[in-house]
């Protein structure tokens, strides 16, 4: 996780910028035009190339266009903050209660992300649906897990 946060340069401005529901929510809604862009492969060909690099350019920038909220107190909000809690928090006796359903949450992920790519590439819409679906769900448990963790770590810290 540290290497995606190196990847994507989170600094602690631009967590507190994430932490913005409106980013939260606009970047999770990203997923349909990502698939649609790599979709665009089989029509436009070469030409997927814009809306893939768009798309990837809106995933990076994302976090740093919405201001830091007044409040860090809604769902998305802890959500963010929780995953910087998770990446930054070293303690393994912290991380115990948590570690073996945010293994199971990943696993789902990427199990939808399997049937998803499977289904871009062979162009089976029901296929990237379900893919998208569950990776979906793997990825809204996640979430909720983070702001369990982040709702942890601060009670931790009063």
């Amino acid at each position: 996780m540290k290497t995606l946060q190196k990847i994507f340069y989170m600094t602690d401005e631009v967590w507190d910028k994430h932490s913005n529901p409106w980013s939260v929510w606009t970047r999770f809604a990203t997923l349909p035009f990502v698939i649609a862009a790599f979709w665009s492969i089989h029509y436009v060909g070469k030409f997927s190339v814009i809306p893939i690099f768009t798309s990837i350019v809106w995933l990076w920038l994302n976090p740093r266009l919405f201001s830091k909220p007044t409040f860090q107190t809604s769902w998305a909000s802890k959500a963010v903050l929780g995953e910087k809690v998770w990446i930054n928090e070293d303690s393994d006796k912290f991380k115990a209660k948590h570690s073996l359903v945010l293994k199971f949450t990943t696993l789902i992920s990427f199990s939808g992300l399997a049937n998803l790519v499977w289904g871009v590439v062979n162009q089976d819409i029901h296929m990237t649906i379900l893919g998208t679906i569950i990776l979906y769900i793997g990825k809204m448990w996640f979430l909720d897990r983070m702001v369990w963790i982040y709702d942890d770590y601060s009670a931790l810290r009063k």
